[in-house]
């Protein structure tokens, strides 16, 4: 009997684990799920999850991607991306403080009418 290509390739958490620990890497099959989960590298079915050669491939490629170094020299770039969003932050932040700084026009309605004052002092003084 044939089986289907994903349960030839496919595996569960624990059985990756398993083959993990034959190998002497250790890994809770809680962090393969948080990790398969994340970057979307599994299939389900149900509440199943198997997870492919390709998926083990990625999670591991991601997980030795995370570089504790801050060192320039070592690190992948970081810096300078950094850097680069941090003037770019700070120019919509520059843009932004203007244009709240800016007066606003008022608009006009049309033709406003006349203002009445209702002081009566007021009105005795004008009509003098």
């Amino acid at each position: 009997m044939d089986l289907p290509k994903i349960l030839e390739k496919g595996k569960t958490p624990a059985q990756w684990v398993e083959i993990f620990a034959d190998q002497g890497v250790d890994i809770s099959e809680r962090t393969l799920r948080e990790k398969a989960r994340s970057l979307n590298a599994y299939c389900a079915l149900g509440k199943a999850m198997l997870i492919k050669t390709e998926h083990i491939d990625r999670i591991f490629e991601e997980m030795s991607c995370h570089s504790k170094s801050t060192n320039e020299e070592t690190g992948s770039g970081s810096v300078a991306e950094l850097t680069e969003s941090t003037v770019t932050l700070n120019e919509a932040s520059k843009h932004l403080m203007d244009k709240l700084r800016r007066p606003k026009s008022v608009k006009s309605r049309g033709r406003h009418g006349n203002v009445l004052c209702l002081d009566k002092t007021r009105r005795q003084k004008q009509t003098s």
